[in-house]
């Protein structure tokens, strides 16, 4: 399984710069300069990226399964690629027939221009950001479900694997795809490769039945639970719903609603009782 993520993150690291190259061609056309236009392209692309980054960070941990999330949001990017050339020409239809003229000659203009130029990439540069807390998280669950792996080192092959996909598909995209194929079909294979990724990884996870460490409880944690809060003689404020009786099992629960509840209140903080 390991193996497979980080061969698809490869995939996904190509498709991500594929979309920057030809973002800053499409952008050009519309704002009317390239250099401004490369301008956008990395203001936006680095911007939103780091804010999907910072919301998938904080939001991973509650996550049951970081993986099948990783998979929407690669399968969310394709489907936005399959239509991003329809949606531009929309946009520049409209703002090149009506909106533009009405402001010709003032600088309200530019501000405009770049406004819409950076709307266009925004939702799928946030989404690319999201993706590799969300791989992470997902690998790293598996990877040191028994402590034998170090989680820094799984990071950097994830790292590695990401970036000399990006270095491929700059190459790829720049010297034989839009002489190939043009804007739009060099567009249609980014999209294509995020929706296959996103697929896969969602497939995998599926077929092996594979669940992320932090799901199952520890061998004997349970049991180590009870115990010491026996034995200390010092009070440990514990939530009671989190302490299992032995073997894994949910135990009983006092409260109003009784083991249903304590249920559902462990399977909010993605925990599985055993049966």
């Amino acid at each position: 399984m390991a193996f497979l993520l980080v061969t698809v993150f490869v995939l996904s690291g190509a498709a991500g710069l594929i979309y920057e190259s030809i973002w800053s061609r499409y952008l050009g056309l519309f704002v009317g300069h390239s250099a401004d236009a490369q301008v956008i392209v990395l203001v936006i692309f680095l911007g939103g990226m780091s804010l999907g980054a910072a919301l998938a960070a904080r939001y991973s941990e509650r996550i049951r399964e970081p993986l099948v999330g990783y998979a929407a949001v690669e399968i969310a990017v394709g489907l936005i690629g399959l239509v991003f050339h329809d949606i531009f020409q929309s946009v520049s239809g409209v703002a090149y027939a009506t909106l533009f003229p009405a402001l010709a000659g003032g600088a309200a203009l530019v501000a405009v221009k770049w406004l819409l130029a950076g709307l266009l990439i925004l939702p799928q540069s946030i989404l690319l950001g999201a993706t590799f807390p969300l791989m992470s998280a997902g690998l790293i669950r598996r990877v040191s479900a028994d402590g034998a792996t170090d989680s820094g080192r799984a990071l950097a092959v994830l790292y590695f694997a990401n970036s000399i996909g990006a270095a491929a598909g700059v190459l790829i995209a720049g010297f034989y795809l839009i002489g190939a194929s043009g804007l739009p079909g060099t567009l249609l294979a980014a999209a294509i490769v995020n929706l296959v990724v996103g697929l896969v990884v969602f497939g995998a996870v599926r077929l092996t039945g594979e669940e992320a460490s932090v799901a199952r409880p520890a061998p004997g944690a349970a049991r180590a639970v009870g115990q010491a809060l026996g034995r200390n003689p010092f009070p440990i404020v514990i939530p009671c719903h989190r302490v299992l009786a032995a073997g894994g099992r949910i135990g009983g629960f006092t409260a109003q609603g009784g083991t249903t509840v304590k249920a559902a209140m462990l399977a909010a903080e993605g925990v599985r009782p055993r049966a």
